[in-house]
């Protein structure tokens, strides 16, 4: 007969799987409709020490790539900021499309949830 044995695994919540960029790489979301002011929150690790995230929303003024907060570290639910805050106003038609610039870094989850 065969041999069996028992393994275990382990990984921190919600990153079961992910987007990876060991250099540059861009990730595009579509998050939807957004009806009322709302944040984004990412779950993700920088992979090294001058990596990083920025976060730009196509086609909406005040959410571009030049005006993004840079994220660093590793962090489960970082909400993205640019330089007028966190919040994000409902755009003027259309869906909400967020471009994810990621430099040595990995991406596990996002969420858009409403403005504080």
């Amino acid at each position: 007969r065969g041999c069996s044995q028992i393994g275990f695994a382990r990984w921190k919540k919600d990153r079961l799987f992910g987007f990876s960029a060991e250099g540059n790489g861009i990730l595009t979301l579509d998050l939807g409709e957004c009806k009322k002011p709302c944040e984004l929150a990412l779950n993700y690790r920088i992979t090294t020490p001058n990596g990083g995230l920025r976060v730009e929303l196509q086609g909406h003024d005040g959410y571009r790539l030049n005006e993004s907060v840079l994220l660093a570290g590793d962090q489960c639910a970082a909400t993205v900021a640019w330089e007028k805050g966190t919040r994000i106003m409902p755009p003027k038609e259309g869906r909400l499309v967020a471009v994810i610039h990621m430099d040595c870094a990995e991406l596990f989850g996002y969420e858009l949830r409403s403005a504080q």
